[in-house]
C-alpha cells in the first residue's frame, strides 16, 4: 500500500523548482491531484518528472539537467519518513525521568475556539488525545491550500480573544455598524490597516470605517502595526471616525498557565530540578569553519566544568549539573546564495556536527540524556515556502536522513517551538520583528521615554506589542504570510508563556511584563555567547557566558573562566 502524503508537499516543490527558474505559477499550472486532501507518492513523483519536462519547455533553456532531476527526487522521496515520524510522534517527550520536559511543534498545536466561553473552557486542559487529533486534521489541512474559512476564522479568534479580555474589565464597545447616527464619544475594537499612504482603516466582524489619526495621542505601550488589533476613542462625523486615543489592550499576566495534567510536578521535584537547566545559542553559522569549532569546545565546556572540583567553589553553580537541552536558532548560514547550495552548505554542517557527536560526545549525550534541538530561523530552507510562518522544521537530504534515522540526539523542531518545562511555559519564535515592526509601524513609541523619563529599547515595545496582541504575528496577511489553517499555532492563547524567547538578528535583550519574561539570546558568532537558561530559577533564569578563548599551553586555566 502506498503511503499517503499532504497535497501541498509536491505544490511546494513545483513552486521552488518554478522560483529558480524564473517562471510565475497559477493555480491553473498545478496537477488536478493537488486539489484533492490527498495524493500517492507515486503519483506525485510522476508528475514532478512531467513538470521538470514544463519547465524546460517553458523557459526554452536547459538549465536543468537529469543529474539535477534526479537529485530533487532524492530529496522529495525522504519525506515520507518525516510525515510517518510526525503521525506515530505527535509530541516529543524526553528528560531523566522521560516525564517532565515535553517539546511541541507548530502542527500539533490543539485549535482552541474564543467564539463562546463554553469552548475555552473545554479546551483550557491539553492532553495527548487532543493533540493527537488535532494533528490528524492539520495533517489534512496544513501547507499551501487551507480552506477560505480558515482565512476568516483567524482574525475572528484574535478578535474574539480581545474583545472578551476588555469585556471583563468593564469597557463598552460599539460596533462599527452601529455608528450611523450616534452621538458622543464612542469606543472601538477593530483591526488597522493602511489602505494608502496616510489613510487608515479600521475592520471589526460588523465591516470598516475610515480613520482620522492627526491628533491622537497613546499610552506609549508597544509599537501599533498594520495588523493589530486596537482599542481607539473618538468621534464619528461625516463617515469618518475621528480618533483621540488609540492604546493597544493591556498585558494580561501569565498567572494559571495551561499545564498537562501529567506534566504536574509536586514541590519536591521542583526544589530538586531547580538548577536544571538549558543551553540556547543564536545565529549558529554552519558554514563556517571556526563555528563548529566552538560547538565542539562549547560541549567540552560543560564536559569538563561538570567534573571540575573547582567548579564547587564557583558561583555559577549550575555548572556541577548537565544541560537538559542545547537549543540551536537559525539562521544557519551567514550569507545565502542559491537553493541547491544552500542546501548543501546546511546539511554538510548537520553532518559535521553528527560526526563529531558520534567521535568524541555521544556517550556524555546519551548517558545525562541531552539533545540538541534545532529551530530554523527565517532564511534557512524548509519544506514550507520562504517568509510563510509556521515555519517547518529543516529540509533534510536524503542522504543525511539514513545517516540520522537511529540517532537519538539531532533533533528538529519547526518555528515557533513550544516547550513545558516541567511546570513552566516556554515559547521560542525565531523572526526578525525589530526591523519588521518599525517599518510598518503606525505610531512608534520607541522614540519616546517611559513614565520614568527613561529610554526604553526598541526590543521592549516589540515585546509589549506581541504580548498585548497575544499572538507572535500581529500583522497583516499581505505583511507577514501565514499557513491559514495553522495560525492558531502562533497565538498565545488563553495566558501568556512563563518566558518568551523573541530571537533576533539584533543584539541581545530582555524584558519582563506581566509575569512573562521575554529575551533575545545573543548572537553565537559575535563573541560566541550563549546564555544558561533555568525555567525553574525565577530569581535569576538568564546566566550570560562567553566561551573561553583556548590557548594549547593554558586549556585548563582558560576553561574555568566564565562570563556572566
Amino acid at each position: 500500500m502506498s503511503t499517503q502524503l499532504t497535497k501541498g508537499i509536491c505544490s511546494q516543490t513545483c513552486v521552488q523548482l518554478a522560483k529558480k527558474n524564473k517562471i510565475t505559477l497559477t493555480c491553473t499550472t498545478l496537477p488536478d491531484y493537488c486539489q484533492k486532501e490527498f495524493s500517492t507518492k507515486e503519483e506525485m513523483i510522476s508528475f514532478l518528472n512531467n513538470f521538470f519536462i514544463y519547465l524546460k519547455d517553458k523557459s526554452n533553456i536547459s538549465k536543468i539537467s537529469k543529474l539535477q532531476m534526479e537529485e530533487y527526487l532524492k530529496s522529495f522521496q525522504h519525506l515520507e519518513i518525516n510525515t510517518n515520524l510526525n503521525e506515530n510522534n505527535a509530541t516529543t517527550l524526553f528528560g531523566k525521568n522521560n516525564d517532565f520536559i515535553q517539546l511541541i511543534n507548530a502542527n500539533e498545536i490543539p485549535y482552541i475556539d474564543f467564539s463562546n466561553k463554553n469552548s475555552l473552557q473545554n479546551n483550557l486542559q491539553l492532553n495527548n488525545k487532543s493533540l493527537q487529533n488535532s494533528l490528524q486534521n492539520t495533517l489534512q489541512n496544513n501547507f499551501l491550500f487551507s480552506n477560505v474559512e480558515n482565512k476568516t476564522q483567524l482574525f475572528k479568534n484574535r478578535f474574539n480573544f480581545i474583545l472578551n479580555k476588555l469585556q471583563n474589565n468593564n469597557i463598552t464597545i460599539t460596533s462599527i455598524n452601529s455608528l450611523l447616527g450616534s452621538k458622543g464619544i464612542k469606543y472601538l475594537l477593530g483591526m488597522i490597516y493602511r489602505k494608502n499612504r496616510n489613510d487608515f482603516i479600521l475592520e471589526d466582524l460588523t465591516g470598516s470605517i475610515n480613520l482620522d489619526i492627526s491628533s491622537i495621542k497613546s499610552n506609549e505601550i508597544g509599537m501599533i502595526v498594520e495588523g493589530n488589533i486596537i482599542l481607539i476613542s473618538g468621534i464619528y462625523e461625516n463617515k469618518i471616525f475621528k480618533c483621540h486615543v488609540m492604546v493597544l489592550p493591556n498585558i494580561d499576566d501569565s498567572k494559571n498557565s495551561i499545564v498537562n495534567d501529567h506534566l504536574k510536578i509536586d514541590e519536591n521535584q521542583l526544589i530538586f530540578s531547580k538548577n536544571s537547566f538549558m543551553v540556547i545559542c543564536n545565529e549558529i553559522y554552519l558554514d563556517k569553519i571556526n563555528i563548529i569549532d566552538k560547538i565542539k569546545l562549547l560541549f567540552n565546556y560543560f564536559k569538563y566544568l561538570q567534573h571540575h572540583e573547582e567548579n564547587k567553589k564557583n558561583k555559577n553553580r549550575i555548572l556541577e549539573n548537565t544541560p537538559t537541552l542545547f537549543i540551536f536558532i537559525g539562521n544557519f548560514l551567514s550569507k545565502y546564495s542559491n537553493y541547491q547550495n544552500d542546501l548543501n552548505l546546511i546539511n554538510n554542517g548537520l553532518n559535521k556536527i553528527n560526526k563529531l557527536i558520534n567521535d568524541e560526545f555521544k556517550d556524555y549525550f546519551l548517558q545525562n540524556f541531552i539533545k540538541i534541538c534545532f529551530i530554523p530561523g527565517p532564511n534557512d530552507i524548509t519544506i514550507t515556502p520562504n517568509n510563510l510562518l509556521p515555519q517547518n522544521k529543516l529540509f533534510i537530504l536524503n542522504t543525511l536522513q539514513n545517516t540520522l534515522q537511529n540517532n537519538e540526539i539531532l533533533q528538529f523542531y519547526t518555528n515557533p517551538l513550544r516547550i513545558k518545562y516541567y511546570n513552566k511555559d516556554i515559547i521560542i519564535f525565531r523572526k526578525d520583528l525589530q526591523n519588521l515592526m518599525r517599518r510598518h509601524s503606525i505610531i512608534d513609541n520607541s522614540f519616546n521615554k517611559d513614565y520614568n523619563g527613561i529610554n526604553k529599547h526598541l526590543y521592549e515595545y516589540v515585546c509589549e506589542t506581541i504580548c498585548s496582541q497575544s499572538h507572535l504575528s500581529p500583522f497583516t496577511n499581505f505583511i507577514q504570510p501565514t499557513i491559514w489553517s495553522l495560525d492558531h499555532s502562533l497565538q498565545l492563547f488563553p495566558n501568556l508563556p512563563n518566558y518568551l524567547i523573541l530571537a533576533d538578528k539584533e543584539s541581545s535583550d530582555k524584558y519582563g511584563n506581566g509575569g512573562t519574561l521575554c529575551f533575545n539570546p545573543p548572537a553565537f558568532p559575535l563573541n560566541y555567547s550563549f546564555y544558561c537558561f533555568l525555567p525553574l530559577c525565577e530569581e535569576e533564569p538568564l546566566q550570560l557566558h562567553t566561551l573561553p578563548n583556548l590557548n594549547s599551553d593554558d586549556n585548563n586555566s582558560s576553561l574555568m573562566e566564565m562570563d556572566e
